[in-house]
């Protein structure tokens, strides 16, 4: 409404500054609910793929990542193939925030999908960098570049208010906090500095909160 009023005064249609009579609001930190998808969404948006293509079997590849371990798009476009430790099954995962590095377990669907990708669909280069463009030349995949996600989302037939990659990050921290794991797990697995930034996802534990709400007794006059 406060920009409707500026255009409207630009254009002469009004004459007094009435965006400046508006009030103004406060908006507080942590004050939103995340938004998440359910694990049988997540399966649903992978189901969309079509693994029998090149750019499926990466993308694929790509979402599973996200939605396995919760990773930053920045994280996930700057992991190398040195970061992944066959002998040993595991993932090493460098953060792009405080430049620390954390290893998890190489599960097998991830393992499977990233041996598909490399097998059958990772460009020939020099680069080492996990996932590439799949279009001469090839290179690195650009953080901001894909809308791999909003597209395999909507296919999906779902609409949640944003369908960037962070929407799977929140799905995994979601998850754990639902499965009563403690925030200082959840927040080493997100590579959060403080756990204020991971008390947000437990405004969704909708049981846990309602075991500590208050009774309303009636109020009579």
């Amino acid at each position: 409404l406060r920009s409707l009023l500026r255009f409207a005064r630009s254009q002469g249609l009004i004459a007094s500054p009435l965006e400046e009579h508006l009030p103004r609001f406060s908006r507080y930190r942590l004050s939103s609910i995340p938004y998440y998808l359910t694990i049988s969404e997540i399966q649903k948006v992978l189901m969309t793929i079509d693994r029998s293509t090149v750019q499926g079997k990466r993308n694929y590849a790509i979402i599973l990542l996200l939605a396995t371990y919760g990773m930053r798009i920045g994280e996930l476009t700057h992991l190398q193939l040195e970061d992944i430790d066959w002998r040993h099954e595991r993932l090493i995962l460098r953060r792009t925030k405080g430049r620390c590095s954390l290893q998890l377990p190489l599960l097998p669907p991830v393992a499977e999908a990233i041996i598909d990708y490399l097998q059958h669909a990772r460009p020939k280069t020099h680069h080492r960098q996990l996932f590439l463009t799949l279009k001469a030349p090839y290179g690195p995949l650009h953080r901001n570049a894909p809308r791999i996600f909003s597209k395999a989302i909507c296919r999906a037939g779902l609409d949640p208010p944003h369908r960037g990659s962070t929407i799977f990050r929140h799905s995994l921290a979601s998850r754990l906090v639902q499965d009563s794991q403690p925030l200082v797990t959840v927040a080493q697995v997100l590579g959060h500095a403080s756990i204020d930034n991971t008390a947000i996802y437990t405004k969704i534990t909708l049981n846990e909160l309602r075991q500590v709400a208050l009774d309303l007794t009636e109020v009579t006059a």
